[in-house]
């Protein structure tokens, strides 16, 4: 039954004979409703849940109250959310300031959302939530010290950067998406993607992973200077280059490089295609491999240090030149000559080494074909 406005009690006072009293906090076990009227700044308290109201508005025969310990989620409509040295945290709630930014000294914990207009920026905490997603539509994520952590939902800024100065980004059954750049000091974990629309994807000390789908740079690298870059999907960057510097390149369908580099110094590739359609060049510079059950292509280099054929597909492909793994040692008493494109004879020079399995074969050349 909605509750009725009181009247306003009176009472003696020195200045006046009269003096209006403010009425008490009305202490209910439940929660207001837009029935339910009272003096503008009435109390309302819930002693089953501690959670408490104040009437702000009147307006149309239906009651404004605002919900004082924010049980119902923070929102800012046009203004910033600063707190300069502590936590902003909403345990079963949504945090949002739909055209200002959000700026704390510590961490911002969430149980649902994190939605800001502009820019959610965490001194020295991390930015957690729960069961929702991390949203911004024209600002950064930027956590100076702590992680980026969504349990369930998705980091989504649109137009901007996605920064985790010293710790993780990681939404592990969700997406990562930025307007520009993805980067983290340690691991950027994406359930269902990591993607980078008009910047890069940067670990400078952990992984890039997305678990169940891509790993897309459009404009930018896709750089794991310490770690590996993995996909159950596919990795792809339309412009930039593949950097891993002490990991490798794992997906379970295609890398695509459209002009950038695949730059390996210590791991491997291994997916289904490797693929740069562009002038850039696939290097791998230490002991790793490169393996594909599909194709390597690119129109440039690729630089390994040994290159292994490990089959032979039996029909070749018109304008190419293949390495198979087919030998044939049979030997008779007949003998042949290798003939120079002139008349004049040649010795040849050197020999070229070769792995027929682990035996060591030995391939003469010279230095001219026409002497």
């Amino acid at each position: 039954m909605p509750v009725r406005k009181q009247q306003r009690n009176v009472a003696y006072s020195l200045d006046t004979p009269l003096a209006g009293v403010f009425p008490e906090p009305r202490i209910i076990k439940r929660s207001p409703t837009t029935s339910d009227r009272g003096e503008l700044g009435q109390v309302w308290i819930n002693p089953d849940t501690g959670a408490s109201w104040m009437l702000t508005k009147i307006s149309g025969g239906l009651s404004t109250w605002t919900d004082t310990n924010f049980s119902d989620g923070l929102i800012i409509a046009t203004g910033d959310l600063v707190v300069s040295t502590g936590d902003i945290t909403a345990t079963l709630g949504d945090i949002t300031a739909t055209a200002g930014d959000l700026v704390a000294g510590a961490a911002v914990d969430a149980g649902t959302t994190v939605t800001a207009g502009t820019g959610l920026t965490v001194t020295a905490g991390g930015a957690l939530v729960s069961a929702g997603n991390v949203q911004l539509t024209l600002g950064d994520v930027v956590v100076d010290a702590g992680d980026i952590d969504v349990t369930l939902g998705d980091v989504d800024v649109a137009a901007g950067n996605i920064t985790a100065a010293l710790g993780d980004i990681d939404a592990t059954a969700g997406s990562i998406t930025a307007g520009v750049d993805i980067t983290a000091t340690g691991n950027v974990v994406g359930g269902t993607g990591v993607t980078a629309t008009t910047g890069g994807v940067t670990a400078t000390a952990g992984d890039i992973t997305a678990s169940a789908d891509n790993i897309v740079a459009t404009l930018g690298n896709i750089d794991a200077a310490a770690g590996t870059v993995s996909a159950d999907g596919d990795i792809t960057t339309d412009t930039g280059d593949f950097v891993a510097t002490l990991g490798g390149l794992t997906a379970q369908t295609d890398i695509s490089s459209g002009a950038g580099d695949l730059t390996l110094t210590a791991g491997d590739i291994n997916m289904a295609n490797v693929t740069v359609t562009g002038a850039g060049t696939i290097v791998v510079n230490g002991t790793g491999t490169i393996t594909a059950d599909g194709d390597i292509s690119t129109l440039e280099d690729v630089n390994a240090r040994t290159l292994f054929a490990t089959g032979d597909e039996g029909t070749g492909s018109v304008g190419t030149v293949g390495i198979t793994d087919t030998v044939d040692t049979g030997v008779s008493s007949g003998s042949g000559t290798v003939k120079m494109t002139t008349a004049n004879p040649q010795d040849s020079t050197g020999w070229l080494k070769i792995y027929v399995g682990t035996d060591i074969r030995y391939i003469p050349f010279w230095t001219t074909i026409n002497p």
